[in-house]
């Protein structure tokens, strides 16, 4: 049985957003860094900044379950199970799916009662050049929705159309994750 677990804190923090709300999420992102910076204390911070939700749910995309699972790219098998928490504890997530050749190169989905896409997340670990190609394959089958991949611990806003921008985003994760 293949699972993945995701940290509680992880949730979101590599997201894809609703194209229509690049803009917003561009204030968001320099907000974070002006308010980052001004609190900064030594090796941590003396206050927390909780990011506003975008105006534009993911789940106005209408990407049903069948759709994502049906657009997720041969090269990124399906988890068996997702679980989540932090510390020692873990729960399991029922309506979660997960996608990827590794842990470290994951696609998630959180699926509503009605069978609707509403967060899409990810991890990107990403170690190598074939992980490169995967994410690339990867955001390239989710550019059939009018979407952006949003790393707001990077800030960084990057269209799933641009491949140029993505490829040299997944190759800089690469050095940083890969040494």
């Amino acid at each position: 049985m293949r699972e993945v677990y995701f940290h509680e804190d992880d949730y979101c923090q590599l997201e894809l957003v609703a194209a229509a709300d690049a803009d917003f999420c561009l204030r968001q992102m320099r907000q974070i860094e002006a308010f980052s910076n001004e609190h900064r204390d030594g090796e941590g911070w003396n206050d927390v900044l909780v990011r506003s939700a975008a105006p534009t749910p993911l789940s106005s995309l209408g990407i049903s379950r069948g759709e994502f699972v049906e657009s997720i790219p041969a090269s990124l098998p399906a988890f068996d199970r997702v679980l989540t928490g932090y510390g020692s504890q873990s729960i399991v997530c029922k309506r979660t799916l997960a996608f990827g050749p590794h842990t470290g190169l994951v696609a998630f989905a959180d699926v509503g009662e009605d069978d609707c896409v509403f967060a899409v997340w990810f991890t990107l670990d990403l170690t190598t050049p074939d992980d490169v190609d995967v994410a690339l394959q990867l955001t390239k089958s989710l550019s059939r929705w009018p979407a952006a991949l949003a790393d707001w611990g990077w800030n960084a806003l990057l269209p799933l159309t641009d491949s140029d921008a993505l490829t040299r985003y997944f190759r800089k994760r690469i050095e940083v994750f890969g040494s």
